[in-house]
């Protein structure tokens, strides 16, 4: 193992993950005569990314012989 890059230190994870979230809603009302209209509505967008722990070259060595650190994404939209 001392040949990886950072051995032997190989879960950076500091911190929190990254992430971007965008919401928008509005809620509206209105009296027409003995009636009331009303209306409401919303909007959401999501982002994250996080690193996960290091996978050692056992799991797939022909394909990562250094090991690799997945990174786990998530997006979604959400709508009203």
């Amino acid at each position: 193992m001392p040949l990886l890059p950072g051995y032997p230190h190989l879960n950076l994870i500091y911190g929190d993950a990254k992430y971007k979230l965008t919401t928008v809603f509005y809620n509206a009302g209105v009296k027409l005569g003995a009636v009331e209209v009303y209306s409401s509505g919303s909007y959401g967008h999501r982002y994250g990314q996080s690193r996960q722990n290091y996978r050692f070259p056992s799991i797939a060595p022909t394909i990562w012989p250094q090991g690799f650190t997945p990174v786990l994404t998530t997006r979604k939209t959400i709508t009203r």
